[in-house]
């Protein structure tokens, strides 16, 4: 009827600008080989070297006039006719290959790379989710008015990555990658325990050459272990849509996941001194089972076995993870309901 529908994604001016380091996302778009490819037709790296000259163009934008900073934070993006956009980055892209890879790539090359690129992260109303009008693309509008949405970068990289299906075997290497990138943010947090000659963090634990079970991430604040269960499953885009088994679903995996870090603490209290490790040479006396995942997950109830605190859930980012255990004194966590004492 006469309704009037904008299109247009609204943002809280705190969450308007911020800087985003995708060097660490590249290794996990890689692992999606050639099917990622033959979707977008363009590779995971050309498609990551596209969006720095992305935010090259901004750059640019700023260092000519100041003002134009003032915009970005306040809109979040900045105006560009698809003319102008694909002009600079066929411009700018070959620099970025030659830098980063080392490989030059003709001009006509590079424009049919760009084409896709655009192409790419051009809006499509047929990819928006009705339910929470969230965009897939970062390029917005006509070409009378047209504008790069920066705010939509992460969700444009989980929607791009997540509708593609890994092997069973590249499963395995990405939960390798998160489970490493997770120790190392959280290095400032307490200290690692369980460490075997070589100096990695045991993963598994054996009592009379038998697992007991395993922790992906173990740290030790005082006399506090913390026991860490990382989960790096995709979630699908059904899930996005609201559809209700896919939500369902994913719910089912939270506490599921829940289940088994508590069983695992549970027998190590249990068990405190095994073949591996020492629980009562360590001076530890409580643990708390946590479980991380890449994704700010959906809880629907407030059971406090799904809760650290009002706001903090036991299911949490690794951002979240580092904030509790850096700003939260252990005894304070010795008390939580969720932590076991030994």
């Amino acid at each position: 009827g006469n309704r009037r529908v904008t299109l247009t994604p609204a943002y809280e001016v705190r969450f308007a600008y911020g800087v985003i380091n995708v060097e660490g996302i590249l290794p996990y778009l890689e692992l999606l080989g050639d099917s990622f490819e033959q979707r977008y037709g363009i590779s995971p790296q050309d498609a990551i070297l596209c969006l720095g000259a992305l935010s090259h163009m901004w750059a640019v934008k700023v260092r000519s006039d100041p003002l134009n900073l003032l915009q970005i934070i306040t809109r979040g993006g900045f105006p560009a006719s698809r003319e102008n956009l694909r002009t600079h980055l066929i411009g700018s892209f070959p620099e970025f290959r030659k830098h980063y890879l080392g490989t030059t790539i003709s001009r006509e090359a590079a424009a049919k790379v760009v084409d896709a690129f655009i192409k790419l992260i051009s809006f499509r109303s047929n990819e928006i989710d009705l339910q929470l009008m969230k965009p897939r693309g970062l390029f917005w509008g006509t070409e009378g008015r047209s504008f790069v949405d920066l705010c939509a970068i992460l969700l444009f990289l989980q929607s791009i990555a997540g509708g593609l299906q890994l092997g069973d075997d590249r499963k395995e290497i990405k939960a390798g990658m998160f489970e490493a990138q997770l120790e190392n943010y959280l290095g400032g947090c307490g200290s690692p325990i369980f460490s075997d000659k070589s100096g990695r963090t045991a993963k598994t634990f054996n009592v009379g050459g038998k697992a007991i079970g395993q922790a992906d991430c173990c740290r030790q604040l005082g006399t506090l272990l913390v026991l860490v269960d990382a989960k790096a499953y995709r979630i699908p885009e059904a899930f996005h849509r609201g559809d209700y088994s896919a939500v369902r679903t994913r719910i089912g995996y939270l506490h599921d996941w829940i289940d088994q870090a508590d069983r695992i603490a549970d027998r190590l209290c249990t068990t405190p001194v095994g073949s591996n490790y020492n629980l009562v040479d360590s001076k530890i006396t409580h643990i708390l089972p946590i479980v991380c995942t890449p994704y700010t997950e959906y809880i629907p109830e407030r059971h406090p076995r799904l809760f650290l605190g009002e706001e903090i859930p036991r299911i949490i980012t690794p951002h979240e993870l580092r904030s509790y255990l850096l700003g939260t004194k252990p005894e304070d966590i010795a008390t939580n309901s969720n932590t076991r004492k030994i």
